[in-house]
């Protein structure tokens, strides 16, 4: 664990040593019409999210590209445009540590969710604002102001992702970019 030694620093030094990162990560999402709640895609690593093995980083902004063709968005992007909601946790299993949930399962139907694996659960962003830009469709939070933590033994923090509408997002990629401030 991350040890926070307030004394050892002037406010000065505290604030130099803090660095700010936008980390770019992509999913490949299941090729399914998702029903509200569904699975949409597996843990993916964001690598070096924090500055030292256990060490934390505030999640600052979220942006998220979604397009309805895995190669080059050359649909016409009229499906990439259901809110989403990501779910940013310390290890890189699904919930239920075994990666056995499947694609397009209904989240309240993870039968080996347990205390361990809620208390791996960083945090949980809502993307509620699609933005549609023809073959694409955008959204971001900002000032986010959720507390990350790794591992004991990793600099990583996974997110996995769960469907809010019922959108088919046929093949789709979802890219991720995470602005973070490392402590």
């Amino acid at each position: 664990m991350a040890e926070t030694k307030l004394q050892d620093f002037t406010v000065q030094e505290k604030l130099n040593k803090m660095d700010a990162d936008i980390i770019t990560v992509q999913g490949t999402l299941y090729n399914a019409n998702y029903a509200d709640g569904d699975i949409m895609m597996l843990p993916i690593e964001i690598p070096n999210c924090v500055s030292v093995n256990g060490g934390t980083a505030l999640l600052h902004s979220v942006i998220t590209v979604a397009t309805d063709n895995a190669d080059d968005a050359s649909g016409d992007g009229s499906n990439a445009q259901g809110p989403i909601t990501l779910i940013f946790q310390s290890k890189g299993d699904m919930p239920d540590g075994n990666n056995t949930e499947e694609l397009s399962d209904a989240v309240s139907s993870m039968t080996n969710f347990v205390r361990a694996d809620a208390e791996s659960v960083c945090g949980i962003i809502q993307m509620t604002s699609p933005f549609d830009v023809g073959k694409l469709c955008i959204q971001q939070k900002i000032n986010c102001g959720l507390m990350l933590q790794a591992e004991p033994n990793s600099k990583s923090l996974w997110v996995w992702a769960m469907a809010n509408s019922t959108n088919s997002y046929a093949g789709a990629t979802l890219s991720i970019r995470v602005g973070v401030i490392k402590d």
